[in-house]
């Protein structure tokens, strides 16, 4: 994955929460996607959404 492939999935997570539950909690697991992919944006959003 190249930075601009991060950037426009990082978008596209935002915009569609797909990576979180109902109850709003993340989906979390330990495959590659979730643990290498997944987990680091949406630990930027969440930082992000502290600031």
């Amino acid at each position: 994955m190249t930075i601009e492939d991060m950037e426009s999935y990082y978008n596209i997570l935002k915009i569609s929460k797909v990576y979180l539950n109902a109850d709003g909690k993340p989906k979390t697991s330990r495959y590659f996607k979730w643990m290498n992919v997944e987990k680091p944006l949406y630990d930027r959003m969440k930082m992000r959404k502290n600031n």
